[in-house]
């Protein structure tokens, strides 16, 4: 049966789902299942990149008001050098120095942020719950091929330690 354009699958009655998906009320057949699992492979979400520390540390100048000061800075540079007043030197120095103290700071508090967010990522366990030959069963962690083979061994009063 193929979906109608204007139906979303939400919307859709439990027969016309599971019709469309090829199941029953009763779950996938263990042989179903495990010929979807070597065709389909693991039911994980792909995870994002991790960002370079570089980019990290450059992405703290990115901000209009840092550019503005990094700018000013130039142009004190510049007055110093042109008209030769070495206290536009100092100016522009101390406006780099707070610029880059800054970008330092900033840069230390993003990476621990990053790092906080993938231990975060390690400790939290998904609970995967499916119904193979009409019996509930669920484990912790990410679906794929030996836990669908455990799953099954569990379910099967296999005992495993």
């Amino acid at each position: 049966m193929a979906l109608a354009p204007h139906a979303p699958w939400h919307a859709l009655a439990k027969e016309e789902v599971t019709e469309h998906l090829g199941t029953s009320p009763r779950g996938l057949s263990s042989n179903d299942a495990t010929a979807r699992l070597c065709r389909f492979w693991s039911n994980q979400l792909k995870a994002a990149p991790p960002v370079p520390l570089l980019k990290l540390f450059f992405d703290e100048f990115r901000s209009p008001l840092i550019l503005i000061l990094m700018a000013s800075a130039l142009l004190l540079f510049m007055v110093a050098v042109i008209g030769s007043s070495p206290e536009h030197n100092v100016d522009a120095g101390l406006i780099l120095a707070i610029v880059l103290i800054n970008g330092i700071l900033g840069f230390v508090q993003n990476s621990r942020a990053h790092r906080g967010i993938e231990a975060l990522k390690r400790l939290s366990a998904p609970i995967s719950t499916f119904l193979p030959d009409g019996r509930w069963g669920s484990f912790l962690g990410s679906f794929s091929w030996s836990d669908w083979w455990l799953a099954t061994l569990r379910l099967s009063g296999f005992p495993i330690s």
